[in-house]
């Protein structure tokens, strides 16, 4: 379809019923006296009837109005584009094509084209001269549709870090000076602390009684089950297989035994049949810790406390608690059948 095109500046115009040229503000259909500058929105004044009829023969024998002529000044400063290149971009921006000072894109990068851009339309990209940045430029692919779009702005420049200012030897020789004096007062310091002030011995420190084990000595399993609580699960007897088919002579209770928010875990071992306490059993890795829990003294002739050696680790399980009583009656045990056994072979 072909569009109206100004008499007077040859511009298309998109409007087909615009009466005034866009661009110039001729009249489209050709008569003068409807003409409009380009710039302004009021009509062009009347000529005036004092002018001389010379003047007016010689205007209309020389070059045409201002108001229908096409401009033809350049901008004098050097990069930027005049009048008449503005009015033709602009011109050609409505009309979907290229201006004639549109840059064109180049494929490769090159010395004179070092910005790259890219085709919102076919995304073909290539580069262009750092002056067409912000300025209408022609694709590189000829068959695109949409062939002029506008370069992007050149990425800023990167910012140069202010030089950091190196210390002259008279402040290098003060900070080694400030650092050696800062370190020899901690070392002093440390040195004093250490010879003059107390050093804490957690050993000595005193922990509260979980469990009075003394005063659990003389007292059969039955006794013990009413003052402590039996572990949930734990199965209080052995069955009637395992004592007269086994023949099991000793079983175990766990208890335990919470105080505020301490836990201690206490393994009782009884005689199924006697009803007898063999020993106690405190788990931990600490002896003096547990034996401050449960009470116990290492002086105290009623029980003997022995720590129980960890298998394949330093250190050691727990302590165990045995009553002066049954130790007595195990060593006599011991005793008995040792020389039972010596007989025996004498004979």
């Amino acid at each position: 379809m072909d569009l109206p095109v100004c008499p007077a500046c040859g511009q298309s115009v998109l409007d087909d019923d615009a009466s005034e040229c866009p661009f110039c503000g001729a009249s489209m259909s050709g008569k003068p006296g409807a003409a409009k500058p380009a710039g302004g929105t009021s009509a062009a004044a009347p000529p005036s009837k004092s002018a001389p009829a010379a003047a007016s023969g010689k205007a209309s024998a020389g070059t045409k109005p201002a108001a229908a002529g096409k401009h033809v000044a350049r901008s004098a400063a050097p990069g930027q584009p005049g009048r008449a290149d503005r009015e033709e971009i602009a011109a050609a921006g409505i009309r979907g094509e290229a201006p004639k000072t549109a840059a064109t894109v180049q494929p490769r990068k090159s010395p004179n084209a070092t910005l790259p851009v890219k085709c919102p339309m076919c995304e073909t990209s290539g580069f262009v001269p750092l002056r067409a940045a912000g300025q209408p430029v022609r694709c590189a692919n000829p068959d695109c549709l949409v062939p002029v779009f506008t370069a992007p702005a050149p990425p800023p420049k990167p910012v140069r870090p202010a030089p950091v200012a190196v210390p002259s030897k008279a402040g290098k020789r003060m900070a080694v000076i400030a650092t050696v004096s800062v370190l020899g007062s901690l070392a002093v310091g440390a040195a004093a602390w250490w010879l003059f002030v107390p050093r804490l011995d957690l050993r000595t420190i005193v922990r509260p009684v979980i469990v009075d084990l003394p005063s659990l000595m003389d007292r059969s399993i039955d006794e013990i089950r009413d003052v402590l609580p039996l572990y949930e699960d734990e199965q209080r007897e052995p069955t009637r297989v395992q004592l007269e088919v086994i023949g099991l002579e000793h079983w175990d209770n766990v208890f335990v035994i919470r105080r505020d928010d301490d836990e201690q875990n206490l393994l009782v071992t009884f005689d199924p049949r006697t009803r007898r306490v063999i020993d106690f059993f405190l788990e931990g890795d600490d002896k003096n810790i547990l034996m401050q829990r449960a009470n116990l003294s290492e002086t105290d002739p009623a029980y003997r406390v022995v720590p129980v050696k960890a298998r394949n680790a330093p250190g050691i399980t727990g302590i165990k608690i045995v009553p002066v009583r049954e130790a007595a009656a195990t060593a006599a045990a011991r005793t008995t059948a040792e020389d039972a056994a010596a007989g025996g072979a004498a004979t």
